[in-house]
């Protein structure tokens, strides 16, 4: 584990956690029933975003929402249902593999679903069908021509005594000279569509190239402005609804982000739980196998006579197997010669009674009894591969809690020293009652057998070795410490915020985090001990609220910063192109509109706005980030080419 991996774990539960506090504020929904589907090579990545980024957006109403995928397939378009996507954390595009094949009646019974009693939905004269075509993998422009059919036949197949309005969102992916080629390609084919095809649908086109140049590369912020999008236009304002979806309008965005510095307060968590931890870390072994030794031994589980803890309770639970006790001690001794005729009735005849009388009174029957018992015994190691297997477990565990990684890697190294540890030894006084002899040379038998003490041992190596390897991996977190940037320092009461609670959250379970630190074995009991520190720390009541906090909450100047990132003048267009873009018709804000407050940051824009007429408010119940969305209008010449030449003409424009 890395520290930006540790990071990375901090800022997915800080989400997390800033989503739970939204659930309870107040939030807009859709408006009207709509339907979600994804095409191209990228669907599935983008039905996942797509619903997890809705999910955040409507809690509630998600599961109203009907998601579909399009995959094609030698006998043309598939439609699948992908299936809830519920994870908490953002998708990381792994196949879930949780897809289920849709045929036409399928589909019918989808749509007819959106319109079922009880759904979230506050209109019902119309359904919002919303297709997202990711370009990834595309080889042609002509496979445009193949989706677009997709999308026609997919209508077909929900068709509603309902209307259909339906938004085309294509996303092009220009990080290179061959996409982008492709791209520019892809965009004239839409031209010739929308001249050409009546039934062309509202157009969005996002592109990851945008026009400060910059490349979306990993095609997040994409997808995000697509989910804001399509959370905006399913709303009451029937002038949003009547331009984002007039068929055959072509449109983009321009979108900015603003969010609670995650990334800086999971730095400030991280180092703030390593600085705890390195304090504690293990260092040093002691002296082992010197004046330490008795002790070594103990933690080892091994008893002063060499044998192994773990087999001697094995033998106490099962001792009865071997000696009877009170009655049936009785019943076994009078099947044996006896001194005299009573004495099997004697109280004497007991378990406590010493193994030399019990000897003497039956002629010696008793001890021939015994190493029978012992022989067979021997005999059953030998078909015992189950319970030695459990044994080992059982030692691996007993060594993991009584010592540390250093120490387990020095045993390891000194398995000698452990073996003479572990020799076993009988030293038995002719007092030593029947029971107890039975006992000890049962426990003697286990611990002399050479496959067993061989299996303990090599879990000794074993665990050794694991703990080097923590060692190491501990040793390369700390080193990467100095590769991660630094918490942004131009705002020390922010930092101080976070760091103050966190100081106050490990002081007062100091002694439990370096008890359980100090005991990690391996690289992966480090991996369950930060999983288990982080859910330690986001269950406590104080820090949940803290991580929680909003914009207002973290201070003023995130508020300002924020400000200027959503109203900024220069907010990037996603759609590259050659032509100057006129102002933009629909513009919205989405943020929490918490007005209790005059601190808050939707005051805070509403009253620095120049025109907030033109501006839309768009609440999202969630105090932590906040998003702009520009609607721009695009002409047909706008699609000819991303590149102008010398003469400042669109490049490509002879190809039509």
């Amino acid at each position: 584990m890395t520290v930006q991996e540790l990071t990375e774990q901090f800022a997915e539960r800080l989400r997390r956690a800033d989503n739970q506090s939204a659930v309870n504020g107040p939030h807009s929904g859709p408006c009207y029933p709509m339907m979600v589907l994804t095409l191209g090579g990228g669907a599935r990545r983008l039905n996942d975003t797509l619903q997890y980024g809705l999910r955040q957006l409507w809690p509630p109403y998600c599961d109203d929402i009907a998601f579909v995928t399009a995959a094609r397939t030698p006998e043309g378009v598939t439609f699948s249902d992908p299936g809830r996507y519920r994870d908490e954390a953002p998708p990381s595009g792994a196949d879930t593999g949780k897809s289920k094949r849709l045929t036409a009646s399928d589909l019918g019974g989808l749509t007819a679903d959106l319109f079922r009693v009880g759904t979230r939905f506050e209109r019902a004269n119309r359904i919002l069908l919303y297709a997202a075509l990711d370009t990834a993998g595309f080889r042609t422009p002509e496979e445009l021509t193949f989706w677009l059919d997709a999308l026609d036949s997919f209508k077909r197949s929900i068709d509603n005594v309902t209307p259909v309005l339906t938004m085309l969102a294509i996303l092009f992916h220009e990080t290179g000279k061959s996409e982008r080629e492709l791209a520019e390609a892809i965009r004239i084919r839409l031209a010739q569509c929308l001249d050409t095809r009546p039934d062309m649908p509202s157009l969005l086109l996002i592109s990851d190239r945008r026009s400060d140049s910059l490349l979306d590369r990993d095609g997040n912020l994409c997808r995000r402005l697509l989910t804001a999008a399509f959370a905006v236009s399913n709303n009451q304002d029937a002038q949003v609804v009547q331009e984002m979806f007039r068929p055959g309008a072509a449109l983009t965005a321009s979108y900015a982000r603003a969010e609670k510095p995650i990334e800086d307060i999971s730095r400030i968590c991280a180092d703030n739980l390593l600085d705890e931890l390195n304090a504690f870390a293990p260092s040093g072994t002691g002296d082992l196998f010197g004046r330490d030794a008795d002790r070594t031994r103990e933690r080892l589980g091994i008893s002063p006579e060499g044998t192994f803890r773990v087999l001697d309770e094995e033998i106490e639970r099962h001792l009865s197997r071997y000696v009877p006790e009170g009655e049936e001690l009785r019943e076994l001794l009078r099947a044996f010669p006896l001194s005299s005729p009573d004495a099997a009735e004697s109280e004497a005849l007991c378990a406590e009674t010493s193994s030399a009388r019990i000897d003497a009174l039956t002629f010696g029957a008793w001890n021939c009894y015994l190493e029978s018992t012992l022989d067979l015994a021997r005999e059953g190691l030998r078909d015992r591969l189950t319970d030695i297997k459990r044994w080992r477990r059982e030692y691996a565990e007993e060594l993991r809690r009584n010592f540390h990684a250093l120490e387990l890697a020095e045993l390891a190294e000194r398995l000698d020293r452990v073996r003479d540890l572990a020799e076993p030894t009988l030293h038995l006084s002719a007092e030593t009652s029947v029971r107890e002899t039975a006992g000890q040379r049962l426990k003697y038998v286990l611990s002399s057998d050479a496959e067993i003490r061989e299996a303990l041992f090599d879990e000794i190596g074993a665990a050794g070795e694991r703990a080097g390897e923590f060692l190491r991996a501990w040793g390369e977190l700390m080193r990467t410490r100095s590769r991660i940037p630094e918490a942004s320092g131009d705002d020390e009461s922010f930092i101080h915020y976070y760091t103050q609670n966190l100081r106050a959250f490990f002081d007062s379970r100091q002694r439990e985090l370096r008890e359980k630190f100090q005991t990690i074995p391996d690289v992966d009991g480090l991996t369950d001990f930060f999983r288990e520190t982080l859910d330690s720390i986001f269950s406590n009541r104080t820090l949940r609220n803290v991580f929680a906090a909003t914009f207002e909450d973290v201070g003023a100047l995130q508020i300002e910063r924020t400000r200027a990132t959503l109203t900024g003048a220069e907010a990037p267009v996603y759609f590259s192109t050659g032509f100057s873009l006129d102002t933009p018709f629909l513009s919205f804000i989405l943020l929490n509109m918490d007005e209790r407050r005059p601190d808050t940051l939707y005051c805070t824009l509403k009253e620095s706005i120049p025109d907030p007429d033109k501006t839309r408010f768009y609440d999202t119940g969630r105090g932590s980030a906040a998003e702009s969305l520009n609607i721009f209008r695009l002409e047909r010449f706008h699609l000819w080419s991303g590149e102008t030449d010398a003469d400042g003409n669109a490049a490509g424009k002879e190809r039509l």
